[in-house]
């Protein structure tokens, strides 16, 4: 049973829910596991530190329990 967690900097300008279906779907798409046992979900960070030439992120993490 995957858990996708998608970790995003609240600034942006995609909407979360896009983020959603895009991992969901590629999960799904992988054949390796029924869509009914796939978990995702996304979390917007407002406050975060990265290198100085970069201003968003994007961080997919996937569970296999």
């Amino acid at each position: 049973m995957p858990h996708c967690i998608i970790e995003f900097s609240s600034s942006l300008d995609i909407p979360p829910d896009l983020l959603v279906e895009a991992v969901h779907h590629g999960v799904l798409e992988s054949a390796l596991f029924e869509s009914s046992h796939i978990k995702t979900r996304a979390l917007a960070y407002e406050y975060f530190r990265l290198a100085e030439d970069c201003n968003d992120f994007i961080h997919v993490t996937i569970r296999l329990h």
